[in-house]
């Protein structure tokens, strides 16, 4: 396991990125979102204590969502 911080407003992972590890937040929240047209659809905002990023490791499949750090 690797501590690996995010400032406000930076990117965790793209749509399409390897899916080469999962995360547990620490401190903070994330945001998911997926890509709709010019925009993005929010799917989640999770918070302390919570995964995410282990379904694409656990299919061995790309990321099907953008996560960031509000």
């Amino acid at each position: 396991m690797q501590e690996t911080p995010f400032r406000q407003g930076g990117t965790v992972y793209r749509e399409g990125d390897a899916s080469d590890c999962a995360y547990i937040i620490a401190s903070g929240s994330v945001a998911v979102s997926r890509a709709a047209g010019d925009g993005a659809v929010p799917l989640a905002h999770l918070h302390a204590g919570q995964i995410f990023g282990e379904v694409g490791v656990i299919r061995d499949k790309p990321r099907s969502a953008r996560t960031r750090s509000p």
